[in-house]
């Protein structure tokens, strides 16, 4: 019982984290061709985090507390050596399934993101908050300016 408590936890964090994996890396592929960058460390934090949407975010917070909860239980029940295992483990398994992924510039990827600025525009925009509706609007554009509204490269 033990064993399957700790594999079920385990399984939802690696499927977790290699989504997030494959969308961090699709997104800030995207921010670089946005901003012409070679590189992701050239790229400010602020530039970073505008071309990740939220819920990229979210899963990436959920997706730790998923690692910790699945190191720390397998701490309890089979000590620290095999807690830290599970953490690496799932770590490293989350990290080698994102490549099973679409690449990073797969129109699957710009498009949903397109989407998702589009459809957190308009919510903005009905609730009256101009300014974040304007920041979306643009993020939008300069993703449609390099990719094209449905997110094809070229």
């Amino acid at each position: 019982m033990k064993l399957a408590a700790l594999l079920i936890i385990a399984g939802l964090a690696t499927v977790l984290a290699a989504m997030t994996a494959a969308w961090k890396r699709a997104c800030l592929g995207m921010a670089r061709t946005v901003f012409g960058v070679r590189f992701v460390g050239r790229l400010s934090p602020e530039d970073r985090s505008r071309f990740v949407p939220k819920f990229v975010s979210s899963r990436h917070k959920m997706t730790l507390f998923l690692m910790v909860v699945a190191g720390v239980v397998g701490g309890i029940f089979y000590g620290w050596l095999a807690g830290v295992g599970t953490f690496v483990s799932v770590w490293l398994l989350g990290e080698a399934l994102a490549f099973l992924f679409p690449r990073p510039h797969h129109h699957y990827f710009v498009s949903q993101t397109i989407e998702d600025f589009r459809e957190r525009e308009a919510l903005y925009a009905r609730a009256g908050d101009d300014s974040a509706a304007a920041d979306l609007r643009k993020r939008r554009e300069q993703l449609e300016a390099h990719f094209g509204s449905r997110g094809e490269h070229g």
